[in-house]
């Protein structure tokens, strides 16, 4: 759910988006400690308030 996360901030700021994000480009979350948690978590929260408002 991390990957939805980055999508959506790269949909937001594209000023990091690459035109290949291949093999190891995106590191994975191996650890529930990991601080990329909580920006899966503020981004589904804030697509929930804007799915509740709609």
């Amino acid at each position: 759910s991390y990957v939805y996360s980055l999508n959506l901030r790269l949909l937001v700021f594209p000023s990091q988006l690459s035109h290949d994000w291949s093999a190891n480009s995106i590191t994975l979350v191996h650890s529930i400690f990991d601080v990329r948690n909580w920006q899966t978590l503020f981004a589904f929260g804030i697509v929930s308030c804007v799915v509740w408002a709609a």
